[in-house]
């Protein structure tokens, strides 16, 4: 019998399942709100990665992020430029998640996300004036443009 007494000190100084559960629960809380944070923020930088390495695969050379002169005392702001055997090719790139519907002729096109629409300004126009400075600036090389919804 003697033997028990200092075990049994010794059980209660430890703590109890209650205060064992505490300490593990709140560093994990802590986990799982950082990887509720993360994981988003992860998703969007792995997204915009596997873009801009699918769209260098265009052309034999990419330029992104360029002003250039507009021709009428303005610039023009070009998310990408890719050389390609065509030409040089313009890509303007907006990310807009859900639906999109619009046409060339329509000056209003329409974005849907969860069943709820939400209108912009048709892009093309821009484009064509984005395509027609960069076209001033290399005469003679062919210059098309398109519009990317990621």
């Amino acid at each position: 019998m003697p033997m028990t007494a200092p075990i049994q000190r010794l059980l209660e100084k430890l703590p109890s399942p209650t205060d064992r559960l505490f300490v593990w629960l709140v560093p994990a809380v802590l986990v799982l709100a950082a990887l509720a944070f993360a994981v988003p923020w992860l998703r969007r930088v792995v997204t915009e990665w596997r873009l801009r390495r699918n769209l260098q695969r265009l052309g034999t050379q990419t330029l992104r992020n360029v002003l250039f002169p507009d021709g009428m005392d303005g610039t023009v702001w070009i998310e990408q430029l890719s050389l390609t055997a065509g030409g040089i090719l313009l890509l303007s790139l907006k990310r807009y998640p859900g639906l999109i519907y619009g046409a060339e002729a329509i000056d209003t096109w329409t974005q849907v996300i969860n069943g709820r629409s939400y209108p912009f300004p048709n892009p093309l126009p821009s484009l064509h004036g984005d395509v027609v400075a960069v076209q001033a600036l290399v005469p003679g090389t062919p210059v098309s443009g398109r519009v990317v919804f990621t």
